[in-house]
């Protein structure tokens, strides 16, 4: 289906579009709310939970998906889901 729109269309964008298949990874996300700079305070929330539950982080990196529109939203109010990988211990 992609390769059909990206023929039918003159969007250069849309044409350097690929789709890839990764790996299956076990993690553990949480939705933090409120400005980006205070991310690190639900990071030590997730930390707490990994040892609650005898699992450790797999990397160093870390996903995030952002829900709200930084642009339209209050720092207060925005919504990002922080995911990071995990193994048991």
């Amino acid at each position: 289906m992609l390769a059909t729109k990206q023929q039918q269309t003159e969007d250069n964008l849309l044409r350097e579009v690929t789709i890839v298949n990764l790996p299956a990874q076990e993690v553990v996300q949480m939705l933090h709310v409120g400005p980006y700079d205070e991310e690190q305070i639900t990071f030590d929330y997730l930390t707490m939970f990994l040892e609650d539950q005898q699992l450790q982080r797999t990397s160093k990196t870390h996903t995030e998906i952002y829900l709200s529109d930084a642009r339209r939203t209050a720092p207060d109010r925005l919504k990002t889901i922080l995911q990071i990988t995990v193994a048991p211990k």
